[in-house]
């Protein structure tokens, strides 16, 4: 009796492993995430300090990023006080307020490594009369990235030292930009040095990337690559 192998030709499995592994590496791409800090202060107001204590201390989570502080609050666009609005771009946005000596840090849920591209930030000046003077609060921001390899990498940025210097009346954020490097980070920490324990800053828009692990996707390919070759 003559049998009749049935089924997917080593040929055709060779020429689809290359675009199974393909579409492995594509869906692994980066794709970003903005930290836009809206939906936790009440409309028109801010976040107390007991938000931030235990059982939660301190931490609030934003897609599957956590943001985590000592001391801080969310503030309101439409907060009736117009110091407390940030300006992004003419159009008032939540925002978050970080004024203590310890880190503002940023980390992925699931401990997935990430990339961060930008974040906007302003001084917490009142317009016309400063709430804290530049000596007192410092206009560098101080980021350190965590390597998922080991180490860290650091950057520092200057502000303006300008209140209201854009389009809109409400104190306006910066947007600051990261150089290369900035990528496989396990954490991503702010940090306003600053003589005192003032070190008001407020930061908007923190724009991530994660990369989802290739794994599922690169097996497959692998294994009709495998497949392919004994058939042959």
């Amino acid at each position: 009796m003559r049998h009749t192998r049935t089924g997917v030709s080593a040929g055709v499995l060779l020429a689809l492993a290359p675009a199974i592994l393909l579409a492995g590496f594509a869906a692994a791409r980066a794709h970003a995430f903005t930290l836009d800090m809206e939906g936790f202060a009440p409309p028109g107001g801010n976040t107390d300090e007991l938000d931030f204590n235990p059982p939660n201390y301190g931490v609030s989570t934003q897609g599957s990023f956590t943001l985590s502080v000592n001391h801080g609050h969310y503030w309101s666009a439409t907060h009736p006080l117009t110091w407390a609005q940030s300006d992004i771009g003419g159009t008032p946005s939540d925002w978050f307020l970080h004024d203590f000596d310890t880190p503002l840090r940023i980390e992925e849920l699931g401990g997935s490594p990430f990339s961060v591209t930008s974040f906007q930030a302003g001084e917490w000046f009142g317009p016309g009369t400063p709430l804290h003077s530049v000596s007192s609060t410092g206009n560098t921001i101080e980021v350190t990235g965590y390597l998922f390899a080991g180490g860290t990498i650091t950057t520092t940025f200057t502000s303006d030292s300008i209140p209201s210097d854009g389009p809109g009346p409400n104190v306006d954020f910066e947007t600051f930009v990261f150089g290369p490097g900035w990528t496989s980070l396990v954490a991503l920490e702010f940090l306003v040095p600053s003589p005192d324990d003032s070190r008001q800053f407020g930061y908007d828009n923190i724009v991530v990337e994660i990369v989802p692990e290739p794994g599922t996707a690169l097996l497959l390919g692998l294994g009709l690559l495998a497949l392919a070759a004994r058939r042959r």
